[in-house]
C-alpha cells in the first residue's frame, strides 16, 4: 500500500516536470500576435532548457515556438491567426544571445506566417469549407520549410545562407501582403 503511494506520487512529479519542460506555466506569458514580433527579444523567451538538448551535438542556440490558430467566429468570419509562444521558446544558453540568433528566430516565426496568408488566401479564394482538407498540407508545408531552413543556414551559423533565406521569406512576406488581415469575411 505505501509503495503504490510512493509510486503515485513519482508518477505525479514526473507528469509535473514533463509539463513545466513543455510549457513554463512558473514564468507563463501568453502568446504574441505576429504583429507584435518587432517587440520580441530574448526577455520573452521564457521556456525552461531540457537538459542534454542540443542541435546536431551544439549547445549554442535558441528555439522558438510557433504556431498558426484558426477559428471559425461564426458563418460569415473566419480569423487566422500567427502566434509566438513565449512559454514554450528559449535561448539555451544566456550567454549566447547574439542580435543574429534572434534575427534567425524571428524568421521562424516570419516563416509560420507566410503560411498562415497562404491559408487567408486560399480562404478567400475557395471559401472556408473548400480548404477543411487543406489545412494539413499548409501545416506540412510550414514544417518542411522550416526544417530546410534550420539545415541550409545551420541554425544561422552559414551566414550567406542566412541572408539569402531572409531575403527569400522577405519577398515571400511582401508577395502575400493583401493577406496579412487575420479576420476574412466571407460574402454571401
Amino acid at each position: 500500500m505505501k509503495s503504490n503511494y510512493i509510486y503515485l506520487v513519482l508518477a505525479a512529479l514526473l507528469i509535473f516536470i514533463n509539463v513545466l519542460f513543455e510549457v513554463n506555466f512558473v514564468q507563463y506569458e501568453p502568446p504574441l500576435e505576429y504583429s507584435q514580433w518587432k517587440t520580441i527579444d530574448y526577455d520573452n523567451f521564457k521556456a525552461l532548457k531540457k537538459p542534454g538538448d542540443n542541435v546536431e551535438r551544439n549547445d549554442r542556440f535558441a528555439f522558438i515556438t510557433t504556431s498558426i490558430e484558426i477559428n471559425k467566429i461564426d458563418d460569415e468570419k473566419v480569423e487566422v491567426r500567427t502566434l509566438f509562444h513565449p512559454a514554450r521558446s528559449y535561448s539555451y544558453k544566456s550567454n549566447i544571445r547574439s542580435k543574429s540568433l534572434l534575427r534567425h528566430e524571428i524568421y521562424h516565426l516570419h516563416i509560420t506566417e507566410i503560411h498562415a496568408r497562404l491559408i487567408r488566401k486560399e480562404f478567400i479564394e475557395k471559401g472556408y469549407n473548400s480548404t477543411e482538407g487543406k489545412k494539413d498540407y499548409f501545416f506540412k508545408l510550414e514544417g518542411d520549410m522550416q526544417r530546410e531552413y534550420d539545415k541550409e543556414t545551420n541554425h544561422s551559423y552559414v551566414l550567406k545562407k542566412q541572408i539569402e533565406w531572409e531575403d527569400r521569406i522577405d519577398r515571400k512576406l511582401k508577395e502575400l501582403e493583401s493577406f496579412s488581415e487575420t479576420i476574412i469575411t466571407f460574402e454571401k
